[in-house]
């Protein structure tokens, strides 16, 4: 409510509160990689520091960097949809899915449907964002080799 209503001033209000906590997951990932042994040896043979980063710490921190990306994500839709159902969130005539649950809950023993259909697309979409994180894991994680990622694949 610092920042008022609307859209914009909720995903502001998330950035300012976790951009720390982005920052320092990723550090941890960057300075696990660059203790690594190939990392060490490019510096040993002279490579700059850009083209350590560029080919050898960058791949393999992507793979981090989209698993935090996805999670976060699934919890900024599930903490915008908690706001907007209690009433402190995006308003009308904005479409919002918490929004959307709070209008329902006043018909919800006569029309059920309008409640749980709602519920249902919160409960898809953030299931879709976790396979997605998962799928851009095995794709960009250079450490799992060709067979092993065709076999997570065809588990999927």
């Amino acid at each position: 409510t610092l920042f008022g209503m609307g859209v914009e001033n909720i995903i502001l209000a998330f950035i300012l509160t976790r951009w720390a906590w982005f920052c320092r997951v990723i550090c941890t990932s960057v300075m696990q990689y660059t203790s690594a042994d190939h990392v060490k040896f490019a510096k040993t043979i002279g490579m700059s520091d850009f083209t350590i980063i560029r080919k050898h710490i960058l791949p393999l921190s992507l793979g981090d960097i989209a698993i935090i990306s996805s999670s976060a994500m699934c919890s900024m839709i599930l903490q915008m949809s908690g706001f907007s159902f209690l009433g402190l969130g995006v308003k009308a005539p904005t479409a919002e899915w918490g929004m959307m649950l709070n209008e329902a809950r006043k018909v919800m023993f006569t029309h059920p449907e309008m409640m749980v259909t709602t519920g249902i697309v919160i409960v898809i979409i953030v299931m879709a964002f976790n396979f997605l994180s998962d799928a851009l894991q095995v794709a960009m994680d250079p450490r799992i080799s060709s067979k092993e990622k065709m076999r997570a694949v065809k588990k999927g």
